[in-house]
């Protein structure tokens, strides 16, 4: 079973959805709205996540892309006009980057290159957030009831 599916899973049983006998208080609004609950849990949850994690990878996208628009200019200012290509691959072979201080650029440039190809929210992170919200919700929750616990973390000095 999928973090997601857990997450829903416990929700379900948190919202009694399932329950008839509940028919008193909030569990009675819970039973009158069971179908946004259930549209809310299947599809607009997984999808505001989704959402959250392109908003963040594009974010950094941008910031990756000024970062390297900032060190292009740099390395053609400060190494040579021609260090890199028209696309921006930086020529290797080119007798500039010789120079430690264009080695230094040309590896930072490389860095940055290698981390924008290789950006997306992976399946691992957003499993991540669902295994957090998951461990959240069933602290205080067990059997049908809230129970209020005590939790006591590290401190620190």
């Amino acid at each position: 079973m999928s973090a997601l599916q857990n997450l829903q899973t416990l929700l379900r049983d948190l919202f009694q959805l399932d329950s008839a006998d509940l028919d008193f208080g909030i569990y009675r609004l819970f039973r009158i709205k069971r179908d946004e609950i259930e549209v809310f849990l299947g599809e607009q949850l997984p999808r505001r996540v989704g959402e959250a994690f392109q908003a963040v990878a594009d974010e950094e996208r941008a910031a990756l892309e000024r970062d390297m628009a900032g060190l292009a200019a740099r390395i053609r200012r400060e190494v040579a006009e021609d260090a890199l290509s028209e696309r921006g691959e930086p020529q290797r072979e080119h007798p500039a980057f010789q120079a430690r201080l264009a080695k230094e650029l040309l590896e930072a440039y490389e860095g940055k290159r290698r981390a924008l190809e290789g950006m997306r929210a992976s399946e691992a992170q957003q499993a991540e957030v669902f295994n957090h919200l998951y461990a959240f919700f069933s602290r205080y929750y067990e059997s049908g009831d809230f129970i209020p616990r005590r939790r006591y973390g590290a401190r620190k000095a």
